[in-house]
C-alpha cells in the first residue's frame, strides 16, 4: 500500500497544519514524493505488474 508522505501527500481536513508542514519542506520533498509515487505505481499497476497478478490468479485454478 502507498504510504502518506512517501508515495503521496494526503489531506486531513481536521489537521491542515500537517499539510502546511509538508508543503513547507520545499520542492525537493515534493519532487521526492512524486518520484517515489511514480516508482510505486509502475511497480504495482504497470501492464506487466497487472498481467503478472492475473497470471498468478489463473495459475491457482
Amino acid at each position: 500500500m502507498p504510504i502518506n508522505g512517501v508515495h503521496y501527500i494526503g489531506v486531513d481536513f481536521n489537521n491542515l497544519a500537517l499539510l502546511e508542514e509538508q508543503m513547507a519542506k520545499g520542492t525537493n520533498f515534493l519532487k521526492q514524493v512524486g518520484e517515489q509515487c511514480r516508482e510505486w505505481v509502475l511497480k504495482n499497476y504497470s501492464p506487466k505488474a497487472t498481467a503478472s497478478r492475473f497470471i498468478n490468479l489463473i495459475d491457482k485454478f
